[in-house]
């Protein structure tokens, strides 16, 4: 199939963090090609990169992707990154129809560094030239190593070969994290069967997915309880929606950390041979921190998974949670079949969705693209082609990444109220990789899965800018 890579380029300045900042956006086409280097299709990228500054040889690049796998970048761009972001009067009740509308963004962060946000073949507006082939570089592997490889060429055509490197992403993305920095590396045993000697600065994970289980990959393996790294997320969503006076959140979260890793480990270890006068402390205390009946929780041997969670919290007042944020809801009904889209009629998807493409479309205009196709928020059939065998784990990459590395730094960044990618499970993946402490931060938000959704935004953006100066914002 015969191919014209496409690139868009703007000029435009903007006030960002109190500094006047002139930046030019190159959007375009990045070629994807298969082990025998056939072309298969494209990546599509979106450079802001700030031109009123004397040398920019030595000025920090933060490359942004969201997961999936399947998912375009649209999700940090229209609610994080670009100098102008989705406007909502209130961020949990977003517009969910037109007409949408942009606002500017206070907590960019491009007066300290470029961005770069990349959509996947088969997302966004990338192409697919080969779909007889495409399903070749879906996995885990692969396509960290397109994604290096677009890290490099990007780096090689801009003249920022000394550039600090930081990597900042979500979901599924915090797996290819993790790998991209041994495939920038390269080496004898990788798939890129070379060394490129490259490497990253920082590694920003939202959302962090390295934990999750996924048939016969190999991933993370988490040898606790479920119920143990995720009741507090269950806690912080009763938390917000309780009524009248509650105590501090930081403070009340502590204390369910302290019981989860504690008391209710013990008692999930003994069972039924827990002293039943013990056994009935655990059941009052856990009924208090998830807001759930005691009966429920007896009944399910001190044991409740995220979707039950969802539908039991806020049943008397006929209201579903959101899992990807449990601060949103949605009326319970049992008019849209048993089986409902995961994505679409998830109560905080499904309402903020709508506004983020539309968003979306207006800085796609004010880019200049004029790409005659629609564009891809999430391709559900990459998602269902994906790949997950893999030499090391993710959780192994990170490791070996940050071993050869002393100056790698880490941060997690998790929404209290994210039932998707719990904030226990990223407490519980640091707590096992054998590294210096200082040199891993996690942080978290009074959010969701995309900690930049609310008030948070400006704590996220503050974090962002500590980590990429190495200053206090």
């Amino acid at each position: 199939m015969e191919f014209k890579s496409r690139q868009y380029e703007t000029v435009n300045c903007a006030e960002i963090h109190g500094t006047h900042v002139e930046y030019r956006t190159v959007c375009g086409d990045f070629p994807v090609r298969a082990g025998d280097g056939a072309l298969l299709g494209t990546m599509f990228s979106y450079s802001y990169i700030r031109t009123d500054v004397e040398d920019n040889t030595r000025r920090p690049a933060v490359f942004a992707f969201n997961g999936g796998p399947g998912s375009s970048s649209m999700w940090m761009h229209a609610g994080l990154l670009a100098p102008r972001t989705v406007k909502t009067e209130h961020p949990l009740t977003p517009p969910t129809t037109p007409p949408y509308e942009l606002a500017q963004n206070d907590d960019c962060i491009l007066d300290v560094c470029d961005l770069v946000l990349i959509d996947p073949m088969g997302t966004g507006y990338s192409l697919i030239l080969d779909r007889e082939r495409q399903n070749e570089v879906y996995s885990v592997e692969k396509d960290a190593e397109i994604f290096a490889d677009f890290i490099e060429d990007w780096k090689l055509r801009e003249n920022r070969m000394n550039s600090p490197v930081y990597l900042l992403a979500e979901s599924y993305g915090t797996l290819r994290a993790c790998v991209i920095p041994s495939m920038l590396l390269g080496g004898p045993m990788t798939a890129v069967n070379e060394t490129r000697g490259l490497s990253v600065n920082g590694i920003i994970l939202m959302g962090n997915a390295v934990t999750f289980q996924s048939g016969g990959s190999v991933f993370f393996e988490s040898n606790v309880e479920k119920m143990i790294l995720n009741i507090p997320t269950m806690a912080a969503c009763s938390w917000y929606h309780t009524e009248g006076e509650k105590p501090p959140l930081k403070s009340y979260m502590d204390e369910v950390y302290a019981f989860a890793g504690g008391d209710l480990m013990r008692a999930l270890y003994w069972g039924y041979r827990l002293d039943a006068g013990e056994r009935e402390a655990i059941l009052d205390r856990l009924a208090d921190f998830t807001g759930l009946d005691k009966r429920l929780l007896r009944r399910n041997n001190l044991r409740i998974d995220t979707g039950t969670f969802i539908r039991e919290r806020l049943t008397d007042s006929g209201l579903d949670l959101g899992l990807y944020d449990g601060r949103f809801t949605m009326p319970q009904s049992m008019q849209i079949g048993s089986m409902p889209n995961p994505t679409a009629d998830d109560p905080a998807m499904g309402f903020y969705t709508p506004s983020y493409r539309g968003a979306f479309e207006l800085i796609a205009r004010e880019l200049g693209i004029d790409a005659d196709q629609p564009y891809t928020p999430i391709n559900f059939k990459v998602n269902g082609s994906w790949s997950y065998a893999s030499s090391l784990s993710p959780a192994e990459h990170l490791q070996a990444a940050l071993r050869r590395s002393p100056e790698l730094r880490v941060m997690f960044c998790c929404g209290y109220y994210d039932l998707v990618t719990t904030c226990g499970q990223a407490r519980y993946l640091v707590n096992h990789l054998d590294c210096a402490g200082s040199r891993i931060t996690v942080k978290e938000y009074e959010s969701g899965h995309m900690p930049y959704i609310g008030e948070s935004r400006a704590q996220l953006a503050s974090d962002l800018r500590t980590m990429i100066t190495g200053r206090e914002a």
